[in-house]
């Protein structure tokens, strides 16, 4: 089987650069929070605006785009070929916009959750660029009828239970845009500005959690998929737990109704995202920890294998941000470590999975040594991830306050902080890691073999022994 990469190669190019600038930006937000270093940011206002951009940059662009290289794998073949590069142009031109917007000073930041934004013309033409492209690239057969088994395909890469999970993802992703564009015709617009975008952000930023866990859910498939030889998770039963999940979704947009009402909408959407997403990612957790499992006694498997360990790290991740977000009572840094162990659990299983789709590029890693640095990244990524939530969550604190804004009062917030601050550190270097042995195969030996192919805008294919090569 010939599998066409353009669209799937352009989108991964997208998250990539995304992932790289959120992450040089986290810097600054570590810096913000340590104790002993937070005092040297004197500016709170770029503290936050570095917080907008690296949000947006690192929960949106990059896992929205990542999931559209994976998407963007099941459709090429049938997409008209002018529009294979020219959807990704713009979607990645809409995320230069937004960034340099970050550069403007004066501009006024807004930490709504979800999506925190800056007041600025230019931010928002970006965001809505970048969402526009995304939509164009999900709006598909594929999604809108994402429960149809018949329409899966073989796939080198990407079993038909991913490729359910993948669709479904899809189809929630339009779903979560239709919950916005709602939002913006019914919310009151005299509303001050910060109570105004926390609610516009609130019911799509809920859907769109379970768009990030569906695709976690493909990752792994697609992981244990190249360790164990098959996937765990067979497709009739991947349609009925991604039905689970998408199902409560479907009154999404009968709740925005109550949008005006604050008390009702806020805790409607909450109950949705805590109901709906951990029932059906338990199930398949089970499932696929005991074929694991039961490979490993039977010897036929390696824990450090790459794929393996990036899955067990993205579980234990998930699995911490579920307990921390049952003990959420207030609002206090618990609800980002929550956060950030949640989407940590996505973001490694996206990374893990990117180990297994750059070769379908027709670009190869370096045997040995880039081996085992793709089995320790993950695992310090990981750990670092779950240091900070811990970390986070033990401090306690106010939420959304660095620099000169933050007053440490108690021993336990101290360490709490200092802890952040070291897993933050660690998940900072794993992250340096995955750019560095993504990006030097990226950029070194992928212009070679694609003026090989026949150049950047020439016919990109590659075969099944490349790709499990």
């Amino acid at each position: 089987m010939l599998v066409e990469n353009y669209r799937s190669e352009s989108w991964f190019g997208i998250a990539l650069g995304a992932l790289t600038l959120g992450g040089l930006l986290s810097f600054v937000l570590v810096l913000g929070r340590v104790p002993f270093l937070s005092h040297l940011i004197t500016d709170v206002l770029f503290a936050k605006r570095s917080l907008v951009i690296h949000v947006n940059l690192a929960i949106f662009v990059w896992l929205f785009a990542y999931l559209a290289a994976l998407y963007s794998q099941l459709s090429a073949q049938d997409s008209p070929a002018g529009s294979r590069n020219i959807i990704p142009f713009i979607g990645g031109s809409g995320v230069i916009i937004f960034s340099l917007s970050g550069l403007t000073p004066g501009v006024n930041p807004i930490l709504s959750n979800y999506f925190p934004v800056l007041l600025s013309p230019w931010f928002f033409t970006g965001m809505m660029i970048f969402a526009v492209a995304l939509a164009s690239t999900f709006f598909h057969k594929q999604s809108i009828l994402w429960f149809k088994t018949s329409l899966t395909i073989r796939h080198p890469l990407i079993p038909q239970s991913a490729q359910i999970a993948l669709r479904a993802a899809a189809f929630v992703y339009l779903l979560a845009l239709i919950v916005f564009i709602e939002s913006g015709f019914l919310l009151d617009k005299d509303l001050e500005s910060s109570v105004f975008y926390e609610l516009l952000f609130w019911g799509c930023g809920h859907v769109l959690q379970a768009a990030n866990v569906l695709g976690m859910l493909a990752a792994w498939q697609i992981l244990l998929n190249r360790a164990l030889g098959y996937s765990p998770l067979k497709p009739k039963m991947a349609v009925i737990l991604c039905g689970v999940m998408v199902a409560p979704l479907l009154a999404a947009p009968v709740l925005t109704l109550y949008i005006n009402e604050w008390g009702v909408y806020l805790n409607y959407f909450t109950q949705l995202m805590r109901w709906g997403i951990f029932p059906s990612v338990s199930i398949v957790l089970i499932i696929s920890l005991s074929s694991l499992i039961r490979e490993w006694k039977q010897q036929s498997i390696s824990l450090l294998n790459p794929a393996v360990m990036g899955f067990i790290t993205s579980a234990t991740l998930i699995v911490t941000g579920f307990i921390l977000g049952a003990f959420i009572r207030v609002s206090s840094t618990l609800i980002p470590a929550h956060y950030h162990a949640s989407i940590g659990a996505v973001t490694v299983s996206y990374m893990a999975s990117v180990y297994l789709l750059i070769p379908t590029f027709g670009v190869e890693f370096s045997a040995a040594k880039d081996r085992i640095f793709r089995t320790l990244q993950p695992i310090m990524f990981g750990f670092g991830q779950v240091v900070f939530a811990l970390g986070f969550a033990l401090a306690g604190l106010t939420r959304k306050v660095y620099g000169v804004e933050q007053v440490i009062k108690t021993k336990i917030e101290y360490t709490g902080l200092v802890l952040m601050g070291t897993g933050g550190l660690l998940a900072i270097i794993g992250g340096v890691l995955f750019v560095w042995l993504t990006g030097k195969t990226w950029f070194v030996a992928r212009p070679v073999n694609s003026f090989k192919r026949g150049g950047y805008f020439g016919k990109q294919q590659t075969s099944n022994s490349e790709i499990n090569g």
